[in-house]
Formats: structure tokens, C-alpha cells, sequence
């Protein structure tokens, strides 16, 4: 029982990790959009808008920025 305990753990600290580490990342290359069009929860990156026109838009900026930086 204790290795798969400390198994779990293990795991649960890396995924935690990864999740900082990635959420750090997002907001350092997104801030300008931060708040604005996209919210940044977890490890997961949200585009809201008020119609498709502008939806679509941000998310061809949001795209581009990631791909800039090779996310």
C-alpha cells in the first residue's frame, strides 16, 4: 500500500508542476489579452467574446502568439 501511495503523490506533484509551470507561461505570453478575451484556468486557456466575428478573430490571436513563442 505505501508505494502506491507514495506513487500517487509523486504524480500529483508533477501534475501540479506542469500545471504551474504552463499557467506561468500562458499569462507571460498572453497578458496583453489576459482579461480582455481570454482567462487563463489551470492549464487551459479560455476565449470568450460577444459574437462569432470576434470570436474567430481572437482565436487566430491567440493562436498566433503561441505559435510565436513554439506552444
Amino acid at each position: 500500500i505505501n508505494r502506491i501511495f507514495k506513487h500517487l503523490i509523486i504524480f500529483y506533484d508533477i501534475t501540479y508542476l506542469s500545471t504551474i509551470f504552463f499557467f506561468r507561461i500562458y499569462k507571460k505570453v498572453l497578458i496583453k489579452y489576459l482579461n480582455k478575451f481570454i482567462t487563463i484556468y489551470i492549464n487551459n486557456i479560455l476565449i470568450y467574446s460577444n459574437n462569432t466575428t470576434e470570436y474567430k478573430l481572437y482565436i487566430q490571436l491567440v493562436l498566433k502568439k503561441l505559435q510565436i513563442v513554439r506552444l
